[in-house]
Formats: structure tokens, sequence, C-alpha cells
């Protein structure tokens, strides 16, 4: 259960939106995204990152979304994907993330269950699964594809780019000026912002229903716990259909003004994460056991002084964060074996 209770310094009336044209009208030249391409990482602003978004939201709104309606998305984590999802938001709809991995006929079934008549999809394999369950989802009437690659001289009128979705919102901003600031302040605190569904293993997925005031004290939340700066940077790795993933690359990303970089693929997180140096690191168990028994394996075939060296050094650390997690207080010769340890061992593990 999630307790809507707000701190004190955040206004009734206010939702991450609100935060987001702050972050627009005070610091628009500032790295709100970052993203890879050809080896190259690209910024974006938070003035790009604003633009984008009013863009989407209008071209949804020109393609006829009302407040209340659901728009699922299906796409690996990258900009367009946060576009898609506050510009939904931004619109009064709601974002239906859908992981990239699920069957045809699991994504008929979010797109069915929430009755979304417009589905965003990241390239052509994404796109070939609505073929199969358009037939059952009589309601939907867009698929919009960020990449069009193989779909350029495909003829069916279900089918829309991304950046004709953007030029139609530009189109239509220069049409109805006004139009974007009106259906952004119709957004309500308590109004729903979000479908986050179920993996379905104990029968079919459940959509959880979460409104602007969840995403917001869930950014409070965490930071109370685990103390977050205006720029500090993070990586987005984990599926931004997922609620965890949204918290740091969505929520927190708007509350506080973070950086948020967005990895190539999941084959290039530790190369990416040596190039960001992200000053906020997150993940779940399966994660952080991947990469401790890549070390044991290594470890495993150093030097019989390394080993030792290691194992000592290991069991410091472990006394060590043991005592801070319970809360108890560190002593003098624990914290003074520690910094030993980390110079001869932890620090290089960290640069890695």
């Amino acid at each position: 259960m999630i307790i809507e209770t707000l701190s004190e310094d955040i206004m009734p009336d206010e939702t991450l939106l609100t935060y987001f044209q702050r972050h627009i009208k005070d610091h628009p030249h500032q790295v709100a995204l970052r993203h890879k391409e050809y080896g190259i990482w690209h910024d974006v602003t938070w003035a790009d990152y604003g633009r984008r978004v009013r863009h989407v939201a209008l071209g949804l709104i020109s393609l006829g979304l009302r407040k209340g309606e659901c728009v699922s998305v299906i796409s690996e984590n990258r900009p367009e994907w946060v576009y898609s999802d506050f510009g939904i938001m931004s619109a009064g709809g709601v974002t239906a993330g859908i992981y990239t991995t699920n069957s045809a006929e699991q994504c008929g079934y979010i797109v069915q269950n929430s009755q979304s008549r417009f589905y965003i999809a990241e390239n052509e394999e994404q796109f070939d699964k609505t073929l199969k369950f358009r037939k059952d989802t009589p309601h939907l009437e867009k698929v919009i594809v960020m990449e069009m690659e193989g779909l350029k001289r495909y003829p069916d009128p279900l089918l829309m780019s991304f950046d004709d979705l953007l030029k139609l919102g530009q189109e239509f901003e220069a049409k109805n000026p006004g139009l974007y600031d009106q259906r952004l302040g119709e957004v309500k605190a308590d109004d729903l912002a979000v479908l986050i569904y179920t993996s379905g293993t104990t029968g079919p997925p459940k959509g959880a229903m979460l409104s602007h005031n969840n995403l917001l004290f869930m950014s409070e939340a965490m930071v109370s716990a685990n103390p977050i700066y205006h720029g500090d940077e993070t990586l987005s790795f984990l599926p931004l259909c997922h609620i965890f993933e949204q918290l740091f690359t969505v929520m927190i990303n708007i509350r506080y003004g973070t950086i948020v970089n967005f990895i190539e693929n999941t084959d290039t997180i530790m190369d990416n994460m040596r190039e960001v140096s992200p000053t906020v690191t997150y993940g779940v168990p399966r994660i952080w056991e991947k990469y401790a028994s890549g070390i044991v394996i290594r470890m495993s075939d150093a030097t019989w002084l390394k080993r030792m060296v290691f194992k000592v050094c290991l069991g410091i650390g472990m006394k060590q964060a043991g005592l801070k997690l319970g809360g108890k207080p560190v002593p003098p010769h624990i914290k003074l074996a520690y910094g030993a340890a980390y110079l001869a061992v932890f620090r290089k593990l960290k640069e890695r």
C-alpha cells in the first residue's frame, strides 16, 4: 500500500509536471538527459526535453487523446520513452508500459485491458506484434513507431512515425496556442498517472493504478532515505515499464533535477558505467550478484597472496557494512582497518 502523504514543502496541487516546468524555466540550458549514438554521448537540455514532451502531448491531443485515457508504450530505455511518458501525462493521459520481451498475446492483453487507443512502439519488431493482436483490439487507432527502419514503405493506416507525431504536435501548437498550458493545468494531483502491470506469474497481469500524488510521494520517500541532489548522475538500464527504474529515470530526475544517462544496450552497461561514472547507482539483487560473482571468479585465478589479501579485506568490509546497515557505531579500529582495505583492494574495484 502506498501512503499519499506528502512532505510539508510540497503544495497539495503540485505534481511532477509542476517540477518539470520549473526546471525548464529555471535551468533551460542545463543537461537533463544523455544518450549515446555512434560512440558519442549527446546531451538533452531541459529546454529540449520540454519542447519534445510538449509536441508529443499536442500530437496525441490532435489525434484525439482525452483526459484519463491510456497510451501503451513498449521500448527499451531511451529518451523517446520519457518524452512519451511525460507527453502522455501532460495531455492528461495515463502511461501503460509494456516489457519489450512480452509476446504479442501479452502485449495485446495490456492494450485491451487498459483500453489504449494509441500504442507507442520502438521499432519494426515491436510493431509486428500489433499485427497479431490488432483484430482483438478494435479500439486501437494508431501505432506510433520510434525507429522506422524497415517500415518506411509499409502502407498501413495504423502506422505512424514518432517524428511525424512530433511534427503534428508542432503544427497543432501553431494553430492552438495556449492549449498545452490549458491541458497541463487540468492535471490534478489525484488524477491517475501511470499503470504498472504485474508480471502475471499468478494469473493475468494486473494494472497497479498510481496517481500523480503517488509518484511525487515516492520520489520524496526515496530521497529521504538516500540523499540525492540536483546534478547527480544516474544510469538508466533496468526496464522502464518497471516502477523501480521509473523511480530514478522519471520521478527523481524530474523532482530533483538529476541527469539520466541511457545505456546503449544491455551488453554495454559496465562500459557505459565507466564512461559516465554515475554518482547514484542502483539495481535489482540479480545485478549485484552478477557483479560480485564476476569478481570472485576473477580472484580465484589470482596469486595466493592476492587471494589472501582480498579475503581479509572483504571480511573487514563486511564487518563495517554490517555495523552501518544495523545503525550501530563503527569502532575506530574498524574504520582504520577499512581505510587500509580501501587503499589495498576496494579503490581498484571501484575504479573498475
